[in-house]
């Protein structure tokens, strides 16, 4: 068989089968009878196919936006409850085993069926029309081409699964572990100084932890720990893409006479979006703004009063602790000197066309083991992390839809646990304001940079930041608030937040041209939120580079590219082309013969 033929054939029929399930799939004109409403809804969709839902009551409000997520991304949804469920393997077969291995470690699934019991019975029944309204769908509606293509019949959504599915992105936006392995790995490579001399333990000089000349080397995480940044879970370590920006202008800084507030979310760019826009409004209920597909309600946007944008605030609330299980029990860890069970337990995965796995889980105090460290016989690590703590996430985000002041926005701050993101704000009473949320650790010793001992209490957790100490802020003098993932307090608040944020390089540049303006229009933030210029690179240029001369003519040719930059990133710059490569080149010649 002809395989160009073969595969130009297949390729024609999935066109015509895509085509003819979407035309049918598709509906979306037409009254449709429904039993489980008990009120008219009205969808319309706009010139950019964005759904705005009505409804004379919530309940009905939320089947509509349950049966939009589905009949826009039913694929999405379904992939989302298996990643949460950890169930991806009994479709996907051994490739999927490892990052079910990791989430039913983590245990998301578990954490679940905490957390629902947390939601008050008006958010559940919420929970549950949103959840009916998928249902409705996938009972009525053709299904999308991936489920045909790979056999999968989705599964009825259940409120448990828009929990868990919240759990997974909660962690994915959550810091700390990841960097505190990759710290110990530098150190163990080239050495304390050299690690503090790349800035790897920062912003002060800061001992290793580990007491009494303790080390460990190679680290050894099998597939599970690899499976993070694989193809399901795609989280980058240490927020490698992730972060965003978000700028508030007061009233008296704007030419409106209102405040104006901005947001891009720099989440991955993904096929189909990681957000969902959508449009819903009922009694006492009306808001507009972007939410993840399985969630209800929004995340970012607004209602009738409030408006809310969203950064990561970078704060270091995991840590790795290194425990030390028994030589005479498996089953048994050290900890101030006795011997404590693990809680134990077993997770059956079913795997295609295989037996199914077992995975056996290890609990400690700390949280649950989650991969191995060589050389030193009985040792393993933990992961200890807020974000695998019970929280009120659905609840938080519910009140937040329907907050109509600061008062009630600092209300669902307050119970928002996790994850730990700095939510700007502005309202229609010319309010603009700021508030991090998240539980945050204070510990017994530390900052978590490294991996510490757990066998000794001497690195516990002892409380968090009360929730009214979390930084935030209130119409600034200033008549502006920016949050780009930069460092949130100075060296005056009396807790430790995190070294792990970003340069702050993109915050100096909205403070410049905020600065450098009386008045700011609709346009300034249109330029903004498109805007090119690179700090650093303007630096590197007029530190190092402006004076460079050379006798080869080639050479020339490319330094007086760089040096006649006006450094703006846009893509028809030469200029900055040449900054990007030089940037690179030289960070890699400085690490590379040491790092490797």
């Amino acid at each position: 068989m002809n395989l160009k033929l073969f595969s130009a054939n297949i390729l024609k029929w999935l066109f015509i089968q895509t085509n003819s399930r979407v035309n049918k799939e598709k509906n979306f004109s037409g009254d449709i009878n429904v039993s489980n409403i008990k009120e008219n809804i009205s969808i319309i969709r706009d010139n950019w196919n964005i759904p705005h839902m009505s409804s004379k009551n919530k309940n009905d409000l939320f089947f509509a936006q349950g049966f939009v997520h589905a009949q826009d991304r039913l694929w999405q949804l379904e992939m989302s409850r298996r990643i949460a469920m950890g169930n991806l393997s009994e479709a996907f077969g051994e490739i999927a085993l490892p990052t079910d291995r990791l989430t039913r470690t983590l245990g998301f699934n578990r954490l679940a069926y905490q957390d629902i019991n947390l939601i008050n019975s008006e958010n559940l029944s919420f929970l549950q029309s949103f959840s009916d309204g998928i249902n409705f769908y996938i009972e009525n509606y053709p299904k999308p081409v991936e489920f045909f293509l790979t056999r999968i019949k989705p599964k009825k959504w259940e409120p448990i699964h828009s929990v868990a599915w919240g759990r997974v992105m909660s962690w994915t936006l959550s810091h700390g572990w990841s960097g505190a392995l990759t710290r110990q790995q530098i150190i163990d490579k080239v050495g304390i100084d050299l690690a503090e001399e790349l800035n790897i333990i920062y912003p002060e000089k800061n001992p290793i932890e580990l007491p009494n000349g303790f080390e460990f080397n190679k680290l050894s995480l099998d597939g599970m720990y690899e499976s993070i940044t694989g193809p399901f879970l795609y989280k980058d370590m240490e927020g490698g893409g992730r972060g965003s920006n978000a700028w508030a202008v007061s009233a008296k800084k704007s030419i409106s006479g209102a405040p104006i507030l901005c947001n891009d979310t720099h989440l991955p760019i993904q096929i189909p979006s990681v957000w969902y826009i959508n449009h819903l409004k009922s009694k006492n209920y009306h808001t507009i703004g972007a939410t993840m597909p399985g969630l209800p309600g929004i995340i970012i946007g607004h209602n009738e009063k409030i408006s809310i944008g969203i950064t990561l605030s970078f704060l270091d609330n995991e840590d790795i602790f290194i425990e030390k299980i028994s030589d005479k029990n498996d089953n048994k860890y050290i900890y101030n000197n006795e011997e404590i069970d693990f809680k134990i337990i077993e997770e059956t995965i079913k795997i295609k066309n295989k037996k199914d796995h077992i995975e056996k889980i290890r609990i400690t105090k700390h949280g649950p083991l989650i991969g191995g460290v060589t050389d030193h016989g009985k040792i393993n690590i933990s992961l200890c992390s807020q974000a695998l703590q019970t929280n009120q996430m659905i609840n938080g985000l519910f009140k937040l839809n329907h907050a109509q002041n600061w008062d009630e926005f600092v209300e669902a701050c307050n119970i928002l646990d996790s994850p730990p993101l700095n939510f700007v704000y502005a309202d229609i009473y010319n309010n603009i304001g700021l508030w991090v949320t998240g539980k945050m650790p204070i510990r017994k010793n530390g900052e978590g940079q490294l991996p510490v001992p757990g066998w000794t209490d001497k690195f516990e957790w002892t409380d968090n930041i009360p929730p009214k100490n979390m930084p935030h802020l209130l119409n600034p003098k200033s008549g502006y608030i920016i949050s780009c993932n930069n460092k949130i307090t100075n060296k005056d608040y009396p807790y430790f937040l995190s070294h792990s944020f970003m340069n702050g390089y993109r915050a100096k540049r909205i403070e410049d041209v905020i600065k450098s303006k009386n008045i700011i229009t609709f346009n300034d933030c249109k330029n903004l939120h498109t805007d090119f210029y690179s700090i650093p690179g303007t630096l590197i240029l007029n530190g190092l580079l402006k004076n460079f001369k050379s006798a080869k003519p080639k050479v020339e040719k490319v330094l007086n590219a760089i040096i006649d930059w006006d450094g703006y990133l846009d893509s028809e710059s030469i200029g900055g082309t040449v900054y990007q490569v030089f940037s690179y080149t030289l960070i890699r010649n400085i690490v590379e013969p040491k790092l490797g």
